[in-house]
């Protein structure tokens, strides 16, 4: 197990009080996930820094040190190995020692569990932000995708409030949802340090996408994508570049295609990388809502997004195939002022996606006011 500290509770003075302790409201975070849940965690802590915050983190043995939480300012962070007996007497053990006011579960193997072993009172209120329903995974059957959504179901019984994380995971949570749970919305916003980063082209054109290179992200469709482009245009030169690792399968299906991958690699280094990017593509399959998209937004790179029911407010903007993708690219090659006309086109659709309106959205929901 590891433990870091980050506390700074100077200067701030808690706008909700604790009904178990004369303190600020305490707030505990369980997840077994990192990547894009980790960054809105992260923003959830920035924004509301006076709550007391804990995130409880069951990660894989290889992902401790490079989670993504241990550099979480104004928190706590305690992380586990993600084994059966250690995380469920980790999650009871966090809860009596901590006592906290809220405890707020983070993805579907999180909700599940901590539904399970976690009662909501009085003086404890159930939150759970999904960061995408297991049930919305398009690599699996229809009887599990339906019995996954009959247990949510049942335990939403035990749920104070759905704390979504965009419109169509608040429709689904309230189809879902009996009726003394509540369902409200939390915007995902883009990670800090991309506000006002300024666009550096580099030559030749780069196309990247971001993240863990998992089932959910599709990259045989990142690929077809590639291909389409190589078909369609065969004289421009363009690389592909997908920055991030994972399944070793899916790196070397990749790489043997022509994709560089960059694996693992530090902030710093993702911000160099995508900065210098012609396009940004969001490939997944299934989605809930991707920092990652918001990240290139905010970054200033065009992004160019496969519609999927997670984009259904922005599906104008989205491309139904990766022959629309590939064209889609070419058109921001061959004119900046579509490059700017697309990204603009993104950061209105995006203006909701914003830190006051998450910031106030966070306060309402942990204050116990949110509709």
């Amino acid at each position: 197990m590891q433990f870091h500290s980050h506390l700074d509770t100077s200067g701030h003075t808690a706008g909700v009080w604790s009904a178990k302790r004369s303190e600020p409201l305490r707030v505990l975070h369980i997840t077994d996930s990192s990547g894009g849940v980790a960054s809105a965690i992260r923003s959830y802590v920035s924004a509301t820094p006076d709550f007391c915050h804990r995130i409880f983190h069951l990660t894989r043995r290889d992902s401790i040190s490079s989670s993504g939480y241990a550099k979480v300012d104004n928190c706590e962070v305690v992380e586990i190995e993600r084994k059966i007996t250690a995380s469920t007497l980790g999650v009871v053990r966090q809860v009596r020692l901590y006592r906290p006011d809220i405890v707020h579960l983070h993805s579907s193997r999180a909700g599940f569990f901590g539904r399970l072993l976690v009662k909501k009172q009085l003086d404890l209120r159930i939150v759970y932000t999904p960061h995408c329903y297991a049930f919305e995974r398009t690599d699996l059957n229809r009887f599990v995708r339906t019995t996954i959504m009959g247990i949510e179901a049942l335990l939403s019984l035990n749920t104070s409030v759905v704390a979504a994380c965009s419109q169509r995971e608040a429709d689904l949570a309230q189809r879902l949802a009996r009726s003394a749970t509540r369902v409200t919305t939390i915007p995902n916003v883009a990670d800090w340090r991309f506000f006002g980063a300024q666009e550096t082209l580099v030559v030749p054109a780069v196309v990247c996408a971001v993240g863990r290179l998992t089932a959910q992200k599709d990259p045989a469709w990142f690929m077809a994508v590639a291909e389409a482009v190589q078909r369609l245009r065969p004289s421009e030169s363009v690389k592909f570049m997908w920055i991030g690792g994972g399944d070793k399968s899916y790196e070397e299906y990749l790489r043997s295609r022509g994709v560089e991958v960059t694996g693992w690699v530090d902030e710093s280094r993702v911000d160099s990388l995508l900065q210098g990017c012609l396009a940004y593509i969001h490939s997944a399959a299934w989605e809930g809502f991707p920092v990652a998209l918001l990240n290139a937004v905010a970054c200033g790179i065009p992004p160019v997004v496969r519609d999927v029911p997670s984009f259904g407010p922005y599906s104008e903007l989205c491309v139904a195939s990766a022959d629309e993708a590939a064209r889609r690219i070419l058109a921001l090659m061959e004119s900046p002022s579509k490059r700017k006309i697309q990204l603009a086109a993104w950061k209105n659709a995006l203006r909701e996606n914003s830190r006051s309106n998450q910031e106030t959205a966070l306060r309402a929901l942990y204050a116990g006011t949110s509709p």
